[in-house]
């Protein structure tokens, strides 16, 4: 069972994790997040910061900025500000990715487990949901997890013994 479970994480994880130390962003996937946040920080400049505070989206870029610079308070405080105008699936998934991100296990649990209150297939939830529950040794929960993650990506995986 173990097995299945690290397996499972090992195949929803290559290259899903924001990295904890610096990588090249001269090639991959790295090189599309950087020009992702350069254009977001571009973006938010043409706000003012009452402008930012003001709106959910704007407040939710802004989080995802100051978690590529690995400025996760601030982050934080961003990211409860756009849930406080609205409350979405991609606003709880970044929180719970953010404390993920700070180590901050038990928030991060509580932030994903909401966002599929929202939206119950969510496969990103599902997958880091299932992560931390590997993390915290409750494989059964994760294998669930994981295969609700498959489903969700591959609908014709619904047939996994």
């Amino acid at each position: 069972m173990k097995q299945i479970v690290i397996a499972v994480f090992v195949i929803l994880i290559v290259g899903c994790v924001p990295p904890k130390k610096k990588i090249d962003y001269s090639k991959g996937m790295g090189f599309v997040v950087e020009k992702k946040v350069d254009s977001l920080r571009l973006f938010l400049d043409n706000y003012s910061a009452s402008e930012i505070e003001s709106d959910s989206m704007l407040n939710y870029f802004e989080a995802y900025v100051l978690l590529s610079e690995e400025n996760y308070e601030k982050s934080i405080k961003s990211i409860d500000k756009s849930i406080s105008l609205g409350k979405d699936v991609n606003n709880l998934y970044l929180k719970g990715m953010i404390h993920m991100a700070h180590g901050d296990t038990i928030e991060s649990i509580e932030a994903f487990e909401e966002s599929l209150k929202v939206f119950p297939d969510f496969p990103n939830s599902l997958n880091y949901l299932g992560i931390l529950y590997t993390k915290k040794s409750l494989y059964d929960k994760a294998e669930l997890l994981f295969r609700r993650a498959l489903v969700g990506i591959q609908p014709q995986l619904r047939q996994i013994p």
